[in-house]
């Protein structure tokens, strides 16, 4: 039978609204007109926002992966139980479309009961709106309508609630979404509506999306008096407790309000989230909710998406057009971007310090150029492309940073708009850069990503059809990009400039130009996307790299054209392309464990890898957490319980004694004792041991109790290691053993292993599986001659000692560890009592304090006083001693003529006289020590007109100024400078320097030395 058509969405609501009335079913071509508009609707009436998203996804139609990651994550969300209230993590590489999958997760979530969700974001006002734009457009088939059964999504900025919140009419009538930023005026807000404005909202079930969820919203800090800091800008403790910082203590406030709560987490960088506490956290008699993820979820990669497979992994093979990819620079090149020296403005073109960022800047215009080439020809259009400079963090950097990049660019479209390009040096670093692009380009057209000619094996399809420019028609291109100042750099180091870049609605730093360089730090990461990038320059080089940090900046990845990555370049140093390879390794480490079904198995610890040079993540974030390491031929124990009695556990002893010695393998021991075992048998008697060890709740007896999870850690450990092993597990089986449970000085023992017979024998054989030693103790009681009880309960007992194996990729995790207590560290108020902080400076000191400057109260004049402290002036330290001007510059000492012509900052050498404005101290505090264990000590310093300040900086073999202590090179002094015609001469500068300042001490006003009271922290056991 033929369809009607009907005329207007009015007349399909209308029939349907008449078969409604009369208890009927719409049509399949009712529903297909109906559907026309945007909405799906079921048979019972209710408009599905779930099934209208899916049919209306933007890449047509939604995969499969997709779908069972929405599908899955919502039914575990909704999950009641007395775990309900612990947070979901949804779980995406870099730019990978998390957005995207949580706002389908909220459409499931509202079709599922749910009645408000809360989009927590990070960032600036500008991606605020972003949020809200994007969400209006994947949200636009739920507007307001008389549309049958449909229920609409309201979208709001919680700063622009109206005062009196939100209309109850509404939020029963609708779904309610709300955007608030990670920030305290924001995150007051919203508690509020909740809490005062609009208490309905209370019973309505609620679900949290915090984006970006490991950042800023679980951070701990210790609460000081006094925000004074030492000359590395480290805090120095007084009395400090650990408690929530502000937004997170913030959000912990939100989730506690509503009835109904869930708590969805989504992020590219989780490390610090599973290694949270699990469970409720009692920090000084606050309770916080958890935030420890209890189930993740996986964002799937879609097929545009380009990350650290093509960076670090494809870019291996040679016939890959990813390996065309990185470009090293020199580290001298990094070091003269971080340190303001002035001298090498003069000398840009000239100077092979800095050739690397000259290369990079020349091969993003040419980029840029073959790329406007080709769009115009395929599409009569042009191209606007980014490039990206992240070296530091520090306006006054990024200051500095724009000039010397605005100084090449100048200097290389000098050179360029001249058409003669007389100057060879940009000339040859023309010529390299377009060979290197003729060769990612053949590569490209040639060979798939993973470097597979057609006809071979697994061979997928070449990667781009698109052919090389001319040599001479990029040369033009270039010239008529400058000649239109089709260019621009700009400096993006706060919200307020972020805010001006960003487009408002899509989020992206808008290309105002064709070529664009943007200048910036810690800004131009999470949530900032940014297209068509064909540079990244990266030069971030902490001491101590953070994982999660690092991750972020990588802006590079994301969904990017095939055409542009013929000829994106990632610029970098060779020790930071290292680095940022192991970060992606340890990345697919940890993924691998979720993509296995790992995190679904019993103990399911997740496990965070690191490595000695790469942190998970900021200390702050875990400090209240016992997070576990786990290294090659570590022992992992159990130590401070105590056990029941004997004829409590006698029986479970018996039990254990039978699995060990029924193991298949016993008897074939070889000559040391060790057996194979299988790993299912190790778990089952250590769970069995763990029902022998006594915890003591109140911890009056055996103060213990934060020693319960130990076994629970050693299972975690065996997880691990058996998983890295295949299941491979070797056993040592020891009897008759006398060790004591306490030392001499009140400490728990914790080496029930001897060091030759079980030890050593242990560590030549944990070589590619780990080994599990059982050591059977007697259990008996020793009384000291105190009369404390140093033994045990008479009980016969399992000492278990876990050898991880040598071969093995170091982790970290954490399981739960209830009622974490309040954290204190060192008090130096009575030390600070009568002293003017301005007036004293901070230092840490390694040695004995005592024995350097004398007992407390010691007085000096100037023939008996011991050698003054001298400091060494730094650029990383000079703010502790030199003042500052208005503008952020070292201020100059106005009677001292200062040589502006080599100027190298707090390293000019000012013909031997120190140039700068010094701080008068009057008095000193160091301390030997970071934490309540060091000694502290307050000196009054030598009333003098003037400080001695002398310059003795050392200049290595190869004229450049070195640390004398840690070998740092401080200011490059030796330079290769190469003129026009590409003739090079050696240069060496004789006008740096390093300054030392002495401080002359006259009294030890104060001094407290740290001690362990014992006694106070073991009380002796009587059972």
């Amino acid at each position: 039978m033929e369809r009607n058509k009907f005329n207007s969405k009015e007349e399909c609501i209308a029939a349907i609204k008449t078969l409604k009335a009369i208890g009927a079913e719409p049509t399949p071509w009712m529903l297909e007109q109906f559907e026309e508009n945007g909405v799906h609707y079921e048979k019972d009436g209710v408009a599905s926002f779930w099934e209208t998203l899916k049919s209306h996804y933007r890449y047509g139609e939604m995969p499969q992966e997709k779908i069972q990651c929405v599908e899955n994550t919502v039914q575990k969300l909704m999950e009641d139980g007395p775990r309900a209230e612990e947070p979901g993590l949804l779980l995406g590489k870099i730019q990978c479309g998390k957005t995207d999958t949580f706002e389908d997760i909220i459409g499931l979530a509202f079709d599922k009961g749910i009645d408000v969700a809360i989009v927590i974001t990070k960032g600036t006002r500008a991606l605020v709106n972003q949020t809200i734009k994007r969400m209006e457009k994947d949200f636009r088939f739920f507007k307001k309508s008389d549309t049958i059964g449909q229920k609409a999504i309201l979208i709001h900025d919680i700063m622009k609630i109206k005062r009196g919140g939100l209309a109850k009419a509404d939020v029963d009538k609708y779904k309610t979404v709300i955007v608030c930023k990670k920030q305290a005026e924001n995150l007051k807000h919203l508690i509020n509506l909740f809490s005062e404005k609009n208490p309905f909202l209370k019973e309505k079930k609620v679900l949290v999306v915090d984006d970006e969820a490991d950042f800023a919203s679980r951070n701990y800090q210790n609460v000081s008096v006094m925000g004074q800091t030492d000359e590395e800008g480290n805090p120095i403790p007084q009395k400090r407790e650990t408690k929530l910082a502000r937004i997170s203590e913030q959000i912990d406030e939100f989730r506690k309000i509503p009835t109904y709560c869930r708590y969805l987490q989504v992020t590219a960088t989780p490390y610090c989230l599973y290694l949270q506490p699990g469970g409720k956290l009692n920090l000084d008699g606050n309770f916080v909710k958890p935030f420890k993820p209890r189930f993740t979820e996986l964002v799937p990669i879609h097929n545009k998406y380009v990350g650290g497979k093509q960076y670090f992994e494809l870019s291996k093979n040679p016939t890959s057009m990813y390996s065309c990819l990185f470009h090293q620079i020199e580290q001298k090149c990094l070091d003269v971007m971080k340190k303001e020296n002035r001298v090498y403005l003069n000398r840009i073109r000239s100077s092979e310090n800095i050739y690397g960022l000259t290369y990079a800047i020349m091969s993003y215009f040419m980029a840029t150029a073959i790329r406007n080439i080709q769009v115009r020809e395929a599409k009569d259009k042009y191209y606007p492309t980014s490039a990206v400079f992240h070296v530091q963090v520090g306006k006054k950097n990024h200051d500095w940073e724009h000039r010397l990049i605005e100084r090449v660019v100048n200097d290389i479209k000098n050179a360029v708009v001249d058409e003669n390009l007389s100057d060879k040096r940009v000339v040859r670093a023309f010529n390299i850069a377009y060979d290197d692009f003729c060769l990612s380009n053949k590569l490209g057209r040639e060979y798939d990503e993973a470097g597979r000619l057609p006809g071979e094996d697994g061979f997928t399809h070449q990667l781009i059809n698109v052919e090389m420019p001319s040599k001479e028609d990029i040369k033009d291109e270039i010239r008529s990009i400058f000649q239109q100042n089709g260019y621009s750099i700009k400096t993006v180091n706060s919200d307020n400039e972020m805010d001006e870049l960003l487009d408002a609605e899509t989020g992206e730093l808008e290309l105002e130009t064709t070529a664009n360089i943007f200048i910036g730090g810690n800004i131009l990461d999470r949530g900032v996307t940014i297209k068509n990038m064909l540079c990244f320059f990266y030069g971030r080089d902490p001491r101590h790299f953070q994982q999660d940090t690092v991750l972020q900046h990588a802006r590079m990845y994301g969904a990017r054209s095939m055409e542009d990555m013929a000829v994106m370049r990632f610029h970098t140093t060779d020790s930071l392309h290292k680095i940022m390879e192991r970060i992606n390794e340890l990345d697919n480490q940890l993924r691998d464990w979720f993509i296995k079904g790992k995190d679904t198995e019993e103990p399911n610890a997740v496990f965070v890898g690191f490595d000695k040079n790469i942190k998970p993540c900021a200390p702050q974030k875990i400090l209240v957490s016992n997070a576990i390491t786990l290294k090659s031929q570590k022992r992992i124990l159990p130590i401070g319980f105590w056990t029941g009695s004997n004829t409590k556990i006698s029986k479970i002893i018996k039990q254990i004694d039978e699995l060990i010695t029924s193991t298949p393998d016993y008897q074939h021991k070889d000559e040391n004792g060790f057996f194979k075992i299988e790993k299912e048998r190790v778990q089952e008697i250590l769970k069995l041991v763990r029902m022998t060890y006594v915890y003591d709740a109140d911890e009056k007896k055996f103060n213990n109790i934060d020693r319960q999870n130990d076994i629970q850690e050693l299972l975690c450990a065996l997880e691990y290691c058996t998983e890295k092993s295949n299941g491979e597990i070797y056993a040592l089986h020891r009897l008759n053993r006398d060790m004591k449970r306490l030392r001499d000085n009140g400490g728990y023992i914790d080496a029930p292993d001897d060091g030759r017979t079980d030890t050593a024998p242990s560590r030549l054989k944990a070589i590619d599986a780990p080994v599990i030693m059982f050591i059977r103790e007697n259990g008996n009681r020793e009384i000291n001659e105190m009369g404390d009880n140093v033994g045990w309960n008479n009980a016969p007992f399992y000492w278990p000692v876990l050898m991880t194996q040598q071969n093995i990729d170091p982790v970290m995790f954490a399981i739960d560890q209830k009622d974490r207590g309040l954290v204190t560290t060192m008090d130096i108020s009575d030390i600070m009592e009568g002293i003017n902080p301005d007036e004293m400076l901070n230092l840490t000191f390694h040695g004995d304090l005592e024995e350097r400057f004398g007992s407390e109260g010691a007085e000096y004049d100037e023939e008996n006083a011991p050698d003054p402290e001298v400091r060494a002036i730094k650029h990383t330290t000079a703010a502790r001693y030199i003042f500052k001007d208005d503008k952020g510059d070292w201020l100059h000492n106005p009677s001292v003529p200062f040589d502006e012509e080599h100027d190298h900052g707090v390293y000019s050498k000012n013909n031997e006289k120190f140039p700068f404005v010094l701080k008068p101290y009057k008095y000193m505090l160091l301390r030997n020590g970071r934490d309540a264990r060091a000694d502290v000590m307050l000196l009054e310093l030598a009333e003098q007109p003037d400080w001695n300040v002398y310059s003795d900086g050392y200049i290595n073999e190869n004229g450049d100024l070195e640390d004398r202590d840690t070998g740092e090179i401080l200011v490059h002094g030796r330079d290769t400078l190469t003129d026009k015609n590409l003739n090079s001469s050696e240069f060496v500068d004789d006008t740096i320097t390093q300054w030392f300042i002495e401080y002359p001490i006259k009294k030890v006003l104060k001094l407290r030395k740290f001690r362990i009271d014992w006694n106070k922290l073991f009380e002796s056991d009587d059972e």
